[in-house]
């Protein structure tokens, strides 16, 4: 009969999982109207995963649409009065003043179309926004958001699991190794603490 060291075996559970996931949300508020894509599908970069009712959204597009309408007659008429006013103070038959008035009123009909135009990008965006698309190819491991659900702007609807590398990921309590390891780890740790303080 010989005294030998023991071998203790063990069994652990882990799961394996992507190195990367993101959330996935609208950048616009709304209702889902749509769910095309359900936990465990595999998604490709770009595909649609949901969409919400783009009615809200297309609205603000018409008025905005309509306001850049208004601000360009706007401008044409101050253009037009402002080429008046230029050729009559040529001739004298203005004074510098009427002119002034002119050319502010031109420039403020410059700035509101700016404004509109920007204004109906946004508004065109958001309308973009009712579609929730993958950025990622990969699988989807969860949904948060039902169809007729109302959601706000960034809440997260699904979460997407990239195509890649993956980590085999278990909880481990320290017992499980024993004393014997811990104290090994500590002395290491103090060893190299020593030596960083040594080099100072």
């Amino acid at each position: 009969v010989m005294l030998t060291e023991a071998a203790q075996c063990m069994t652990l559970i882990g799961e394996i999982r992507e190195q990367v996931e993101s959330d996935l949300g609208f950048r616009t508020d709304g209702r889902i109207t749509e769910r095309l894509v359900g936990v465990g599908d595999h998604v490709s970069s770009g595909q649609i995963l949901a969409k919400l009712d783009p009615q809200e959204q297309q609205a603000r597009v018409e008025a905005a649409e309509a306001d850049v309408r208004a601000a360009e007659a706007k401008l044409r008429n101050e253009t037009s009065n402002l080429d008046r006013q230029k050729l009559l103070l040529s001739r004298k038959t203005a004074p510098q003043s009427e002119y002034d008035r002119a050319e502010e009123s031109f420039r403020t009909a410059q700035s509101s179309l700016e404004a509109a135009k920007a204004q109906l990008a946004t508004a065109r965006d958001a309308l973009g926004q009712t579609e929730l698309r993958a950025g990622n190819a990969g699988t989807i491991t969860a949904r948060n958001a039902e169809i007729g659900q109302v959601i706000s702007a960034g809440q997260r609807v699904f979460v997407l699991a990239h195509d890649g590398p993956r980590d085999a990921v278990f909880n481990v309590n320290e017992s499980v190794f024993g004393q014997q390891l811990i104290d090994r780890v500590v002395d290491q740790i103090g060893e190299a603490l020593a030596d960083a303080h040594g080099a100072e």
